[in-house]
């Protein structure tokens, strides 16, 4: 029996590999057999992609993407909720620790990530806005998307259950909920780039609650 369940195994395998195979020899042969027109048909197609970020990246920057900002009045949080089509709210507590390396780390996130606004608010200043999101703890996220309350996030376990808070987790998590366009600090580039930016040092492992990336 287990000869058998082996032997199709491997068969499927065989047959995997065998259309994987063909898949990239048609692809070779596609890319040997294009022609000057298709070259510069890519090479616009991909110009445009690019502008048409540009200018996307451009309207974020306009209305304040790129930095982390405080909301001062308690009426303005549903607005900036909803001009946004990714909206990250960190409600903070003046002294705490947690509040304060959470912030470090969303504004470095910010800087790399046009495409989600982030807010904070002094939850001591915002008793109504803390009702009405039923929020109990500091820090908490609110997470807003298409001019709604997407989710809640309340405490930190979410990024970290063990105090190893840094902004590649953050990153991370914030991508597999949908408010990060992609993953950038995978890429040792990246993060190095940051480094410069900010003009930090990376963490080493044992640094679990470091104000470093």
């Amino acid at each position: 029996m287990h000869a058998q369940i082996a032997s199709l195994q491997k068969q499927a395998i065989n047959q995997v590999s065998k259309v994987l195979e063909k898949q990239v020899d048609a692809e070779i042969d596609r890319l040997s057999n294009l022609t000057e027109d298709d070259l510069g048909k890519m090479r616009q197609k991909r110009i445009r992609e690019m502008k048409e970020r540009a200018d996307k990246r451009e309207k974020w920057r306009r209305t304040g993407h790129g930095t982390v900002d405080e909301i001062v009045d308690q009426k303005d949080f549903y607005t900036f909720a909803k001009n946004s089509e990714r909206v990250v709210v960190l409600f903070y507590r003046e002294g705490s620790k947690w509040c304060d390396i959470i912030t470090s780390i969303l504004v470095k996130i910010a800087y790399k990530h046009y495409e989600t606004r982030f807010l904070k608010m002094n939850a001591e200043r915002a008793a109504i806005i803390v009702s009405q999101l039923d929020i109990r703890m500091m820090p908490t996220m609110i997470l807003c998307k298409n001019k709604k309350v997407d989710r809640k996030l309340q405490g930190l376990d979410a990024f970290s259950s063990d105090g190893n808070l840094n902004v590649v987790n953050v990153e991370r998590v914030l991508h597999d909920m949908g408010f990060l366009e992609e993953v950038l600090f995978d890429d040792k580039n990246q993060l190095d780039s940051l480094r410069d930016a900010f003009q930090t040092t990376l963490p080493s492992d044992d640094d679990s609650d470091s104000l470093d990336l």
